[in-house]
């Protein structure tokens, strides 16, 4: 299987309706969290995609700090390492924070 370049990678937000197809990228524990839901109060959530299956995921959400970011989950399964998925999420993240 050849593995995806860069310049397939597609972001996009985790809410309700495509929740489903990002969930086995969360811990049990955070699954158990989500439940059927996001968690919403300034909370981020991203998926990437590559070639349309799920490629990735970050979770971030209000610090302490004004203006800060608590990064609570990156995964990115194996197979799409080393291709700039994390850091494409990161930048996302960080990007939607810093907007709001």
């Amino acid at each position: 299987m050849t593995r995806p370049g860069a310049e397939t990678i597609e972001i996009e937000p985790v809410h309700l309706f495509n929740l489903k197809d990002y969930r086995p990228l969360f811990t049990a524990r955070l699954q158990a969290f989500f439940g059927d839901s996001v968690p919403g109060g300034g909370h981020l959530l991203f998926g990437a995609r590559c070639g349309g299956e799920p490629a990735g995921a970050v979770w971030g959400g209000p610090d302490r700090n004004p203006g800060g970011l608590f990064l609570f989950h990156l995964y990115v399964p194996e197979r799409f390492r080393r291709r700039g998925v994390g850091r494409r999420l990161l930048e996302t993240v960080c990007a939607a924070a810093s907007e709001a």
